[in-house]
């Protein structure tokens, strides 16, 4: 029931598209410019790569860091 009528919801779709949208950019974004994440990246760099690296720092933010870090980076990264 909540699948069908909260999550997958006609309503909720445009803010799912808008969320993927967002995290993508910055992924993509951070993945080609790695020296753009906070200097407490570097070691998870050096040890497991950028993608996981950049994966991991979007997973553990809130949504209103997310979309602040968004702003900031949105002109510098094409989006």
């Amino acid at each position: 029931y909540l699948s069908t009528h909260l999550y997958e919801s006609d309503a909720v779709i445009p803010e799912h598209e808008r969320a993927h949208q967002i995290i993508t950019s910055l992924y993509e974004c951070w993945v080609r410019d790695s020296s753009l994440l906070p200097a407490n990246c570097t070691s998870a760099l050096a040890l497991d790569g950028a993608p996981r690296t950049v994966a991991d720092y979007i997973a553990g933010m809130t949504d209103p860091f997310l979309l602040a870090q968004y702003e900031k980076y949105r002109m510098l990264c094409g989006a």
